[in-house]
């Protein structure tokens, strides 16, 4: 067993180290190493994690995976708009619901769409969108997709169905970044105990 932190003081004091805080490292631990293992060596993949996590919940997750090599999607609800299918539907459509959020925006970063298909990359791109989430499209679809994203200067981001074994083969489509929901919710915790010596 390799020793990866060392804790001087009293015996009483060191002996009360809560369980908690040895499983928060374990996991925070795995988190890195498991991002590292899949952006070492890979200098043209941004892997991000999935917009999905809950944000604000746990500050751990997302500094692993920057730790690691990764990005995040963002940090808050306050730093970002993402404009899902949901939202699409509840405003009508894709023109709708952005002008919607620009009349909303005051500090965020720009407004990334989550389109499905290339009518909806087309729609998000000609309502002013920052970002396109490209969810859940075939190698072919996002490649089509990112050429018109490429033309118009509009940031690209695949997510959906997205694992390590197809990371590579997407990333040669010409988007800007991945989304892997597997960077917080499958990476292995380390195993690591506290020993006393």
């Amino acid at each position: 067993m390799r020793e990866m932190a060392r804790i001087d003081g009293l015996t009483d004091n060191t002996s009360k180290i809560p369980f908690p805080l040895l499983r928060t490292e374990s996991t925070f631990s795995g988190e890195i190493s498991f991002c590292k293992r899949n952006t070492e060596g890979k200098s043209t993949i941004v892997l991000m994690m999935a917009s999905e996590y809950q944000l604000g919940l746990n500050p751990c997750p997302p500094y692993a995976v920057r730790i690691g090599g990764g990005k995040n999607h963002r940090m808050g609800l306050y730093d970002a708009v993402l404009i899902k299918d949901n939202h699409i539907a509840l405003a009508g459509g894709i023109e709708k619901a952005i002008k919607k959020a620009k009349g909303m925006r005051q500090k965020a970063k720009g407004i990334e769409v989550e389109a499905k298909s290339i009518l909806q990359v087309k729609q998000a791109i000609m309502a002013g969108a920052d970002k396109i989430l490209l969810d859940n499209m075939s190698i072919k679809t996002l490649r089509k997709a990112a050429k018109l994203c490429k033309k118009a200067k509009v940031w690209t981001e695949a997510s959906g169905g997205i694992n390590l074994k197809n990371v590579i083969k997407i990333a040669k489509t010409g988007v800007n970044a991945i989304s892997v929901g597997a960077l917080t919710h499958s990476a292995k915790a380390l195993d690591i105990s506290l020993e006393i010596v």
